[in-house]
């Protein structure tokens, strides 16, 4: 298959690109960045640098493939104001569908804070979009948006999924292990009664290596993608705390958390895409011991 991938050095995305390649598919990738030495001796792996916040692709650039994985994008962890989370995302993708490039397919990673703040454990597809809570969620409902309008411009399938955390994104479950190994208390606010969902890398990879040859429709197609477990912090403290033989206090404190309860209902994915995750406690126990087995390398 001929695949392009935009925001290649990314998180996800330099993931993804490391499996295709040793699926041998071809692949291009657009990227800010320049090309890292690890993949000079990938033939079947083009690069090109081109800031898409910045322009268009030049007309010579531009290829039919059967996939267009766009992940390039800033996420929460950025930290932009108004201005560079609109370039960062929206520009971004504007400035790709306008290079016209003739994807059959389009797949894009949306993210859990377009539904903004909702405090529910049962969040399907057909939820109403919230109130942007930050620039960064409002970046991403504004992406979507345009993503929707370009979709029927062009008539090609687009399948966005709308991803809850990464229990390796350097949020709360990092917190949570870093202090644990550290034998640091650990805090935790609204008395660590918040349910939150949280995805496994190795979950999403897998999955969007699977449905590279599936055919979509050409329309819009949505998913939540999370564990669909509905776990308090609390617990997850605890089991981390045993998983890793932790001298850490747990403090459940007052304070509130910025966000309340939030759990995907996943079975629209699981039922069409056949996504079946990782229980949330055995990728996260991994996990915990995986920072601890390499902390002991050190």
């Amino acid at each position: 298959m001929k695949l392009i991938i935009t925001g290649g050095t990314g998180f996800l995305a330099s993931n993804l690109l490391d499996v295709f390649l040793e699926l041998d598919h071809s692949l291009i990738v657009i990227s800010r960045s320049a090309k890292p030495t690890k993949y000079h001796a990938h033939e079947n792996l083009e690069w090109i640098q081109h800031d898409l916040s910045e322009s268009k692709l030049k007309s010579e650039e531009l290829i039919p493939c059967d996939n267009l994985y766009h992940f390039s994008g800033a996420t929460l962890g950025a930290n932009l104001d108004q201005g560079g989370y609109c370039k960062a995302n929206e520009e971004t993708l504007i400035n790709l569908m306008e290079s016209d490039i003739k994807a059959n397919q389009i797949i894009f990673p949306s993210s859990q804070v377009v539904y903004g703040n909702i405090n529910k454990k049962n969040i399907s597809e057909g939820e109403i979009i919230g109130f942007p809570e930050s620039a960064y969620s409002a970046s991403k409902i504004n992406t979507e948006n345009w993503i929707a309008l370009f979709q029927k411009k062009l008539e090609v399938p687009v399948v966005i999924f709308r991803m809850s955390g990464f229990i390796e994104g350097g949020g709360v479950i990092d917190y949570i292990i870093d202090e644990a190994l550290a034998d640091n208390d650990i805090e935790l606010f609204s008395k660590g009664l918040i349910s939150r969902d949280y995805l496994l890398l190795d979950d999403v990879i897998n999955l969007l290596v699977s449905i590279s040859e599936k055919k979509f429709s050409k329309e819009l197609h949505i998913f939540n993608l999370g564990s669909g477990e509905d776990i308090q912090i609390l617990q997850i403290a605890k089991i981390v705390v045993e998983a890793v033989g932790s001298k850490s206090k747990i403090r459940c404190l007052d304070q509130k958390a910025s966000m309340e309860n939030f759990v995907f209902d996943i079975e629209k994915v699981r039922s069409s895409l056949n996504f079946h995750p990782t229980s949330l406690i055995e990728g996260i126990v991994n996990y915990a011991q995986l920072k601890k087995e390499n902390k002991l390398l050190k």
